[in-house]
């Protein structure tokens, strides 16, 4: 099956919701990184077996945790500052 529709905002925030673990297009957990097309910032460019679809995915670095630490969300962070 090939997708033929862009997908919806609706689609697009569920897709960032979810870490990108899916495909935009029709839901497929089976993609694939085509390549790696910049490192400031990231820039990916995915693939889907299942549908074909592509898609660039754009990724910033949000902060850092070392072995052994608990992960910090900054956001959580900012809102304990205030």
């Amino acid at each position: 099956m090939k997708y033929d529709k862009v997908p919806t905002g609706k689609q697009r925030e569920d897709f960032v919701d979810n870490g990108g673990a899916f495909c935009p297009h029709c839901g497929s957990s089976d993609i694939f990184n085509r390549g790696t097309l910049s490192k400031d910032p990231y820039i990916y460019e995915i693939g889907c077996y299942d549908c074909g679809g592509r898609w660039i995915e754009l990724l910033t670095v949000t902060g850092l945790m070392l072995e052994g630490e608990k992960p910090i969300v900054l956001a959580e962070r900012a809102l304990k500052d205030v």
